[in-house]
């Protein structure tokens, strides 16, 4: 039996390999689990593995990770097929297939293939609440929220942070959150963005400042600032200008409520202005300006 899991989900796809590997362990014991590597082994190796049979056991499983690496075995997976005895079962494993490829298409034609796919955004606070729970603690759906909005909505991420809060006190709230959190870039810039509209630019200057104490380059501070603006646009020429409307189209629902609140305090014509201003930035720190001179000068103009 050959299986195939992939997908770019992390955290789910680690934790069904390691529920099967529990499964078959628990079976048969370690003699009959074997784990391989093909970006560091040669296609002959992983089927000589395969075809042997199994030792001290009635059955065994050859877990095989990375084996989009190894274009050989890509090029015999029927060999690989036809070759694995009854008694082995085969799992392939990889988080970077190309669904382009045919061997995609081969291996969802011919494997028992799983893809393992990313939680949408406005999905992950309930996976939370329930991540939780089964850890032995407790969140409101409000807190989960803010746990996504503040960390990002990276799955492994959110669950490591969450595993460090319910060790810490099982009973997760908005202080333990930002007690033992730090806030993502992505958190960050939007804060930024807020105090400057408003026009606290004592805050918004040392929000910048703190960033690259951190060593977040000025270059990738702009390119968050361009995403972001770029959602401020987007909420601002929404008909309607809802939450759900710019959920709909694709949008995260903190992406949505923080960029509405901003466009509510700005018009189209400021808009236009301030994107005009964003790419003279730009195009300037890319010819001679001092980069930090630059971006200091563009919040302090909001």
């Amino acid at each position: 039996m050959i299986l195939t899991f992939c997908g770019k989900n992390a955290f789910t796809l680690n934790q069904a390999v390691q529920q099967k590997t529990k499964t078959f362990r628990d079976s048969v014991g370690d003699f009959g689990i074997e784990k391989i590597d093909a970006s560091e082994v040669s296609y002959n190796y992983i089927i000589q593995a395969v075809q042997a049979m199994p030792f001290l056991v009635n059955e065994k499983l050859v877990i095989i990770t990375n084996p989009s690496t190894n274009a050989e075995l890509l090029e015999n997976l029927q060999t690989l097929i036809d070759r694995t005895p009854d008694s082995v079962s085969v799992l392939l494993v990889d988080q970077n297939f190309d669904k382009r490829k045919q061997y995609f298409k081969f291996l969802l034609q011919k494997t028992e293939l799983q893809e393992f796919k990313e939680y949408k955004p406005e999905d992950l606070p309930l996976w939370v609440v329930k991540y939780t729970e089964e850890l032995g603690g407790t969140v409101s759906l409000k807190d989960a929220r803010y746990l996504v909005e503040r960390v990002g909505n990276k799955q492994q991420l959110v669950a490591r942070e969450i595993e460090k809060i319910v060790n810490y006190q099982p009973k997760v709230s908005h202080d333990t959150i930002e007690l033992l959190t730090d806030e993502s870039l992505r958190s960050t810039v939007f804060t930024l963005l807020d105090a400057a509209f408003a026009g606290d630019k004592k805050t918004a200057i040392k929000i910048y400042r703190d960033q690259r104490k951190a060593r977040v380059e000025p270059y990738y501070i702009i390119s968050m600032l361009v995403w972001q603006l770029y959602a401020v646009a987007l909420a601002t020429h929404s008909e309607p200008q809802t939450e759900t409307a710019l959920v709909n189209s694709g949008m995260s629902s903190f992406t949505a409520s923080k960029a509405l609140k901003i466009a509510g305090n700005i018009g189209k014509k400021k808009l236009r202005m301030i994107i005009d201003d964003l790419i003279e930035l730009d195009r300037n720190i890319k010819t001679s300006a001092d980069p930090d001179a630059g971006v200091e000068l563009f919040l302090m103009q909001l």
